[in-house]
């Protein structure tokens, strides 16, 4: 009997090592270990997160278009000589979107480091979402001309680009946790959303 089952045996293991040579093919490439976790569906529900993304790259960037006439409207509601030249910096809450930018620029780097290290995608979009908001509530408090806040400025700028900052790196990275051969194709749609925002914000307030 133990003779008879040996090529049986001996088929099983083959059929095995074979299955096993086929899950060790990861993309296309013949990796070390089995893929482990489920592959990205590139589309279906990843879409939906594009489209998030999108919603989220349309509407935050064009705050710093919003602040721009924020501050036009304050400078016009301040008196001034007829031959007098108008400066931008004559009104503190410019402070707010130059800050804003310097401080996103700056920690994206470090932001996407954190997002990837904690990969908690809800707690951390929701953290630079409440920043962002922080930052543009304070900076309301600014608005008045009769109002000098430096340091309320300043912090209104640091909120806003800190959070600009954590919420765009995790919008970065969930995309490619739902995409890999289309991972292109919704990159580039994300890109493009500030772009028509921008445009969209034009003709709204036109």
């Amino acid at each position: 009997m133990k003779i008879m089952d040996n090529p049986q045996n001996e088929s099983v293991h083959r059929e095995r090592r074979e299955n096993r040579v086929e899950d060790l093919h990861l993309d296309r490439v013949v990796a070390s270990q089995p893929e482990i976790g489920p592959t990205p569906p590139d589309g279906g529900y990843g879409w939906l997160i594009v489209f998030s993304a999108m919603i989220y790259h349309i509407t935050v960037p064009t705050v710093l278009v919003l602040y721009g006439l924020v501050i036009l409207k304050s400078i016009r509601e301040e008196d001034h000589d007829l031959n007098e030249k108008i400066k931008i910096w004559d009104d503190d809450i410019a402070l707010v979107p130059v800050i804003m930018v310097v401080i996103k620029l700056l920690l994206e780097s470090w932001c996407r480091v954190m997002v990837k290290i904690f990969n908690m995608p809800r707690f951390t979009a929701l953290a630079g979402l409440c920043l962002t908001v922080a930052g543009v509530l304070i900076s309301s408090y600014s608005t008045n001309i009769n109002r000098h806040d430096h340091i309320v400025n300043i912090f209104a700028g640091i909120f806003a680009g800190a959070g600009c900052a954590l919420t765009g790196q995790q919008t970065d990275v969930i995309i490619t946790h739902y995409f890999r051969e289309k991972l292109t194709i919704a990159q580039r749609l994300v890109r493009m959303a500030p772009s028509l925002g921008n445009v969209i914000v034009s003709l709204i307030l036109y």
